[in-house]
This record gives C-alpha cells, structure tokens and sequence, in this order.
C-alpha cells in the first residue's frame, strides 16, 4: 500500500513553506467554524480564500506539485488532487488524492485508498470501503477485512452474499488460474466469472477445476462439466458429465486428434454435434470411438456411423453402419448387409434387399450381389 511521502515534497525543489494547522481564526474571517461550511459562502470570498491559499498565504492549505507536475493540495499530512468531484468530497471529508506506484490516483482516508473511478467510488462513500492494489497491480476494494474486485455485477453480488474477493482462499475470491483465466474461489468452490454460469453454480454448488491438460471443467457429485453450449445446458439437465479418458484425452479431443467428443451418460457416450447429437439425447444412444478410429453411434447393440445419408435412413429403420472384414462400410439390419453405394442403397433401403460380397466368381475376383428374400440379385443395371 502506497503511503504518501510528505518527505519527498519538503526535499528538492518543490520545497513547501512550513504548513501550519487550519486554525478557528483562519475560518473566523468568514464567519465560520468548519472547511466544509467555507464551500457555502459567495464565490468572491471562497475566491479570495484560495488566492491566499495559491499564494502561500498559511491559511492551513497549500498547493503543491507532484513529481509528473500535477497540482494537488495538501492539508494536515494529506494531498488533495484538484478534480471533481473528488476535490468536493475530500475537502468535505477531509480525505486525500495520492499516487501509486504504478501512477495512479487514489483518495486515501483514515488509512483506506480510493481509486477515483464509478461507480464504486460512489458506493466507498456511503460504505467506508477502500480500493487497494493487489500484487500483480489489479485495484481491488477492501472493506472490514473483505476484498472486493472491481467490477459492476460482482460488487452487487458480495454485497447481498456478504463474500469476499480475495488474492487468497479465504471466504470468496476471484483467483487467476496456471492459463490467466480468473475464477472465483467460495467456499472451497472454484466457480468461473461468466454470467449466467455464476448464477448457475451458486444454485448447484458446482466446482470448476483443471484437468491434467490444462481444460478447466465444471465438478460436481463427481461429474466434470465443459463450459460449452450446447452441451453444457443439456448435461445440466440430464445429470452427464465430461470426464477424462483413460488414456488421458478429454472426450472433446477424441479420434484422430478431431475436435470432437461425446458426453458419457450411464455408460453411454454422446458427441456434441448435430443433428445427431439432437437423435440420441432423444432415443439414449452414444457416439463411440470404433477401433478403427471412426466415430459410430450405438444404440441397443447396432453401431451408427455418423454419415448422411445413411445416418438419417438407419435413425427412421433402426439399422447400422459398420465396417466389413475388407475395411468397406455397410449397412447392416436384421442380417442383412447395405453396402453405402448409390444407386444400390438407396434401392435396397426402398426394397429390404441387401448388397453383399460373394465369396467368388468364375474370374477368382470378388463380386458383389443383391439379396433379397433368398434371392441372389446380380448388381447391375438392370437389378
């Protein structure tokens, strides 16, 4: 905390005269008691009071010149800065205009310093509090042992929950994490400045923590939660969570470096894309990671692939995508195999007939052919 340091202004060549004390006989001449009932009277006596104080007259007051030249006043040990309307309210309260070390203004009053700025100047006024520098330079307001940051909604909030802002894990605080990203630290609950996220944990009592690979995720009843939409409102909902892999991946970071994930729920994975995302929060089905690193939807056994057409088509007919022995997709459904190949598939969608790989032919190559009802159908344009 910055003190002021009437020395430096009495050493050098801003040298004040001797300041004596603002005494009944100095304010007798205006034919009052106090400083603050001075500000009453016509402007041409105050203007002639302040003549004499600007002079040197010793009157109590004296003007002086800070270092980067900025006039200010100084009265009984404390600096006055000349702006409105803190020059109003310091003379009235006899408070004082100080510099920090990094520069900046502050009123300093009975041992508290106030960062001229609103609204919160305003609101130390009425409550006594104090704004004060934190370590790594952040102005913060402390009042009765409690720490408030400096910000509009937060200072409403730890108004009517009587918390407290803080640089360390007493009460509430708003913490920085390793990636500069503040929190706020209550009771033993690290919650992320975001609106309406705030109001949101203060409800639930959720935690946001780090994960090992620097993701903060939102905890709760062992559950870890992302701040992301719209997965985040769903899992609030239905009680899922994003965890962590074995492997020590997130679920957002899953299968081949994608950007994708899915949401685990009762042993069910769900991807946080659409439109599929949309299908199996309504049918309870899970987006998977397939061994051969593709990512499938499961459902009652059938796996998806996530691919459209084919994708819509097996949501309506409860059929699945899956990889064959030779690395090709088909549908599968009931027995029957679907190779995903226009204008086959969209045929045998239409008539339950399945595409599928002989075992031969008379050339020793591979062939595919149709089957439908027990019926070999040869794959050609007229089938």
């Amino acid at each position: 905390m910055t003190q002021f340091n009437e020395q430096r202004y009495k050493d050098g060549g801003n040298k004040p005269r001797e300041i004596p004390k603002l005494t009944d006989i100095v304010l007798k001449q205006l034919g009052t008691s106090n400083l603050s009932e001075m500000l009453l009277f016509p402007q041409s006596d105050k203007e002639k009071l302040f003549q004499q104080i600007f002079s040197g007259t010793p009157t109590g007051l004296t003007w002086l010149e800070s270092e980067r030249g900025q006039e200010f006043l100084y009265k009984d040990g404390l600096a006055f800065i000349q702006k409105e309307p803190g020059a109003a309210w310091f003379r009235e309260y006899g408070a004082a205009w100080l510099e920090s070390e990094r520069g900046q203004e502050f009123l300093y009053k009975d041992g508290l310093a106030f960062i001229q700025k609103e609204p919160g100047v305003a609101w130390f006024h009425e409550y006594g509090a104090a704004w004060l520098e934190s370590e790594r330079g952040r102005a913060f307001l402390e009042k009765d042992g409690l720490t408030f940051i400096e910000t509009k909604s937060g200072v409403a909030w730890f108004r009517e929950h009587g918390t407290t802002w803080l640089d360390s894990n007493e009460g509430a605080a708003w913490f920085e994490s390793d990636r500069g990203q503040a929190f706020l630290y209550w009771n033993g609950l690290a919650m992320f400045k975001t609106e309406s996220w705030a109001a949101w944990f203060r409800e639930h009592g959720a935690t946001w923590l780090k994960s090992n690979m620097g993701q903060d995720f939102l905890k709760k009843d062992g559950l870890a939660f992302f701040e992301t939409e719209p997965g985040a409102s769903w899992f609030r909902e239905h009680g899922a969570a994003w965890l962590e892999r074995e492997r020590g991946r997130l679920f957002r970071y899953i299968g081949n470096d994608s950007d994708l994930g899915f949401l685990e729920k009762n042993g069910l994975a769900f991807t946080k894309t659409e439109p599929g995302a949309s299908w199996f929060r309504e049918h309870g089905a899970a987006w998977l990671d397939s061994d051969w690193g593709r990512l499938f939807l499961y459902r009652d056994g059938p796996a998806f692939i996530k691919t459209e057409p084919g994708a819509s088509w097996f949501h309506e007919h409860g059929a699945a995508w899956l990889a064959s022995d030779w690395g090709r997709t088909f549908l599968k459904k009931d027995g029957p195999a679907f190779i995903k190949t226009e204008p086959g598939a969209s045929w045998f969608r239409e008539h339950g007939a399945a595409w599928i790989k002989s075992e031969t032919n008379i050339w020793k190559r591979t062939q595919l052919y149709a089957y439908y009802n027990s019926l070999r159908l040869t794959r050609s344009r007229n089938s």
